[in-house]
């Protein structure tokens, strides 16, 4: 993944970093503190076939043995498993 001037660099619980565009950072993400904010929205997410190509749009990522591929507002991307389950809960 490629990240470009402006874009937000986020860390996840996890330890994971990833960029994020601006405008998506916008409208998933809420301040909470002074240097940290909540992921908000709603996502559908797969299991990624390893091997699998997903092209986003900070680049490309290839799935492994365990990663999520994970959708929200047409954008896909890949999560490994450890971040997966440290980001992200099942709606009841």
């Amino acid at each position: 993944m490629h990240a470009a001037a402006g874009d937000w660099w986020v860390v996840d619980d996890a330890g994971g970093g990833r960029s994020v565009k601006p405008d998506s950072f916008e409208r998933t993400y809420r301040r909470i503190g002074d240097d940290t904010f909540e992921r908000i929205g709603t996502v559908k997410a797969r299991r990624a076939i390893p091997g699998e190509v997903i092209v986003s749009r900070e680049g490309e990522t290839v799935g492994h043995e365990g990663d999520m591929v994970v959708t929200a507002n047409g954008v896909s991307w890949i999560s490994g498993a450890v971040a997966f389950a440290a980001g992200y809960r099942a709606l009841s």
